[in-house]
């Protein structure tokens, strides 16, 4: 799931958890309940992705994911 895909999805809520647990990963979530709705708050809120990003590690102390290592 794209960051910027979550708006123009039909389940927003189910989206913004794909996005969260895509990012991440299911223990985090499961550890830190609010993040898919942080997210879709600031999805709502027109936030770029590097701005939620920063959000939740404001929030929670969860490192940005490395997109080099990723690809």
């Amino acid at each position: 799931m794209k960051y910027d895909d979550i708006a123009q999805s039909e389940d927003i809520h189910a989206a913004s958890r794909l996005y969260a647990v895509e990012v991440y990963g299911q223990e985090v979530i499961n550890a830190f309940p609010p993040i898919p709705s942080m997210i879709l708050e600031c999805v709502l809120a027109g936030l770029q992705e590097e701005q939620v990003l920063l959000e939740v590690f404001k929030d929670y102390r969860l490192p940005p994911p490395n997109k080099e290592t990723e690809q």
